[in-house]
């Protein structure tokens, strides 16, 4: 049976052992892949493209008008695997039709950065997940994305610094995140655990090894609300190109108004061991279809819209 939250509707949960309808996951906030219709002809990405939905249009920007030092386009991520090429035959971070992802390259000191926003800004409980893979990397380039402000002040990196052994996550400290350089691409999910928090985890999709860290973002004000994607003078050629693809963001819509911690479902938020008993779980406005069990005693209110 669903359950309607509208407003400050209140849900009984006060007693332990109470059972109520909750779905397992939210339908994405936002979602686009460069296999989108919007990015045809194959090849084609420019700015005022707006593939999938939840999010504004495409900034693309370089710092050369020189169209051989920077730039975008839409194509085969598998073109910087070098010698050892596709090892284990998954398209790296393509998707179908046409084995697409979202290409960068810069060279000559020379940046391409494509940027765009989200529709609804992050809220703590916000998952974010994107698909990166970068080839080599020459000494003092980098490649990689960031979350920003409405401001476009950097939140949150994920990038890789040529030279280096690891990508880094960067709030406000750099923290290198455990997974090693590879040119198959990376899994990269952000989840806001609270309005100034994170935990980042990256996955090889090579050989699914991989690593979570946390910390706190930077101290620039506002939520999340923009991303930033960028190739720094990676270096020249095929092998030096930048993709991405993939994007998903699941906007969080249950906080626990005594931890400040959120959520995207209201069981997680209850099996927390942070949760304790007497706390209470604002939970915005919804239909939710599913199965909780509630095994302490807290409150669940309706927060009005999300």
């Amino acid at each position: 049976m669903p359950i309607a939250l509208a407003g400050l509707l209140s849900l009984a949960a006060l007693v332990v052992g109470v059972r109520a309808a909750h779905a397992q996951l939210p339908p994405p906030t936002a979602q686009d892949a460069a296999s989108d219709a919007d990015y045809d002809p194959p090849g084609n990405w420019q700015t005022g493209d707006n593939g999938g939905f939840g999010m504004g249009p495409w900034t693309l920007t370089t710092t050369s008008l020189n169209p051989s030092e920077n730039g975008h386009f839409v194509g085969d991520s598998t073109v910087n695997n070098g010698m050892g090429g596709d090892s284990n035959n998954d398209g790296d971070v393509n998707t179908m039709p046409g084995n697409r992802a979202w290409g960068l390259y810069a060279n000559s000191g020379n940046t391409a950065s494509a940027e765009r926003n989200f529709l609804q800004p992050f809220t703590p409980g916000s998952v974010f997940e994107i698909y990166m893979d970068n080839g080599d990397v020459q000494v003092g380039g980098t490649v990689g994305f960031a979350l920003r402000n409405a401001a476009d002040q950097d939140l949150l990196e994920v990038y890789f610094v040529g030279g280096a052994m690891q990508y880094i996550v960067h709030g406000n400290t750099p923290i290198p995140s455990g997974v090693s350089f590879t040119r198959e691409g990376v899994r990269v999910v952000i989840t806001l655990t609270t309005a100034t928090t994170y935990e980042a985890t990256l996955t090889r999709l090579v050989d699914g090894a991989g690593a979570t860290v946390s910390g706190a973002l930077r101290n620039n004000p506002g939520p999340i609300a923009k991303l930033r994607l960028f190739n720094a003078n990676a270096g020249s050629g095929s092998g030096s190109d930048l993709f991405f693809n993939r994007i998903k963001y699941y906007r969080g819509r249950v906080l626990n108004l005594d931890t400040g911690r959120g959520y995207l479902n209201i069981q997680p938020a209850i099996d927390d061991p942070a949760t304790q008993a007497g706390h209470t779980i604002s939970v915005a406005a919804g239909v939710y279809t599913g199965t909780i069990t509630v095994t302490k005693p807290v409150a669940i209110i309706g927060a009005g819209p999300g």
